[in-house]
């Protein structure tokens, strides 16, 4: 055996980080300890006795025993095998590696091309194995589509809860969603139709531009609906929305009571979790950090984790044209929250399901789940929300602050209804603790969040204005609660 295939039997490369792809790499900067180190990243998870390949460039490699990477944290091994790299890498280009080109790359935040993110190495586990640089090469060099364009179709799921998608190419681009045709889909697959009638059509309700594929590609939120069918004499029969399609019900309130101008603002929090573990991110393996305070609306490392997905995710909605109004970080440690509204009617559904379908999207660019559970944590940490804001034609005018008053007295008849339908698992979330009202009992205030509903300050003294329910849960449906509210206030 020659003396190179030795040392190929030896040694095991690694791609020294430099897109934050490192095994653990999240996409926010990493914390630093009282000295302003870095933290040292693990690489635990490396399977025994084989390569492992973190992506970056062919310039940085570094040759590392394999039998030591199960067991020597990334910055103690480069330190270790700093000079014999040096010195396998003595060929390469001084001018690009600048003498100490492994441990720089490790120790200080990088860009991720023209993304303008800062990536930089974490001891949470959750970098992709799929090189994105590759992705934004293709994606950027191969400009033209030929004149067509993507559309992707998105819809909601069996579960009522989760969000599918699927794109087809078109010709030209719509201009309205009439002009997009209906699409189909295996409903077998996702839980709403049997295998041997599987088919479910999807009706084009909302389009909004494609923030991911760019150009005049598009993202079209849908509804869902069991096929027409041939009867024997040969009648048609209509479409029949599926039982998770509540978009019908809600689209045909909001059209009866269309001169009442009902608008919407909801607010969305959402939790991060480390893909693998299924813990908050950020928070200690197997552990909890320090009790709530520092976290709401917070800066710096530590209290405000993983900035760069809430900042994304808001960049993007904007592009898209999704009418999201504000972020901010919330009261537990790797909660966030978005806002969507003002819409008017039907659109406040339509408008936060596809926020909810890019922010999953989001998630996928940095291998980090998006949960909508209440109450992700147990004990005693905030749960989620979904507080919807809710305002009339008459709430606004003159003297909307009576109209508000009798708005509260006709939610408190019907309070075991929408508690009933205001997401899954609420029942953890709303315990009359962490600023939740209890599930059983209706109330109303002024600036008091442990009610059922808040009213702002100002409402009482300019005498018009809007109120919030606070009941929803995170994983709320924006087309149950928005029908609900509008049904229990403006019927007789």
């Amino acid at each position: 055996m020659t003396r190179t295939a030795r040392r190929r039997a030896t040694y095991s490369t690694i791609n020294v980080l430099k897109l934050g792809s490192w095994p653990g790499t999240m996409g926010c900067g990493a914390s630093t300890n009282a000295s302003g180190e870095q933290p040292t990243p693990s690489v635990n998870n490396t399977p025994s006795g084989r390569d492992s390949e973190v992506h970056s460039s062919s310039q940085d490699k570094l040759l590392i025993k394999a039998e030591q990477l199960d067991k020597t944290p990334v910055i103690a091994t480069v330190q270790l095998f700093e000079e014999k790299s040096n010195k396998l890498l003595k060929k390469q280009d001084d001018s690009t590696h600048h003498g100490k080109a492994v441990p720089k790359a490790l120790s200080q935040p990088v860009n991720s091309g023209n993304s303008g993110l800062t990536v930089s190495a974490t001891d949470e586990r959750i970098g992709s194995l799929l090189d994105q640089r590759i992705t934004r090469h293709w994606m950027s060099k191969i400009k033209s589509q030929g004149g067509k364009i993507c559309a992707e179709y998105v819809w909601i799921g069996g579960t009522g809860s989760d969000l599918r998608s699927k794109g087809r190419t078109l010709v030209k681009k719509p201009k309205k969603p009439s002009d997009l045709p209906t699409w189909n889909y295996d409903g077998s697959s996702t839980g709403q139709a049997p295998g041997e009638d599987s088919e479910v059509y999807m009706v084009p309700r909302a389009i909004f531009r494609d923030p991911f594929r760019g150009g005049d590609n598009i993202l079209v939120m849908t509804d869902t609906y069991k096929p027409p069918r041939l009867m024997p004499d040969g009648f048609v029969t209509p479409m029949v929305p599926l039982t998770t399609n509540t978009r019908a019900a809600c689209a045909e309130i909001m059209e009866k009571f269309k001169d009442e101008e009902p608008w919407f603002g909801i607010e969305q929090e959402y939790t991060l979790l480390n893909s693998m573990t299924k813990w908050p991110l950020g928070w200690p393996r197997g552990g909890f950090p320090l009790g709530q305070g520092p976290y709401y609306c917070s800066a710096g490392a530590g209290v405000s984790i993983a900035r760069d997905i809430c900042e994304v995710h808001y960049r993007l909605c904007l592009y898209s044209g999704v009418n999201i109004s504000g972020i901010n970080g919330e009261v537990l440690p790797s909660q966030w929250e978005y806002q969507v509204g003002p819409c008017t009617g039907i659109d406040m559904g339509d408008h936060l399901w596809m926020s909810r379908y890019i922010m999953h999207r989001v998630g996928e660019l940095y291998n980090v789940m998006i949960t909508f559970d209440p109450k992700p944590i147990p004990g005693d940490w905030n749960g989620s929300g979904g507080h919807t804001n809710y305002s009339t034609k008459a709430t606004r005018a003159p003297g909307g602050w009576d109209v508000i008053q009798e708005h509260c007295k006709k939610l408190e008849k019907r309070h075991a209804v929408h508690i009933a339908a205001y997401g899954e698992g609420n029942e953890r979330r709303l315990t009359g603790k962490h600023e939740t009202s209890g599930m059983n009992d209706f109330s109303w205030g002024v600036a008091n969040r442990g009610c059922s509903i808040r009213v702002g300050r100002m409402v009482p003294i300019e005498k018009c204005g809007y109120y919030e329910d606070r009941r929803p849960a995170s994983n709320l449906d924006p087309y149950v609660v928005c029908r609900l509210l509008v049904e229990s206030t403006l019927s007789a």
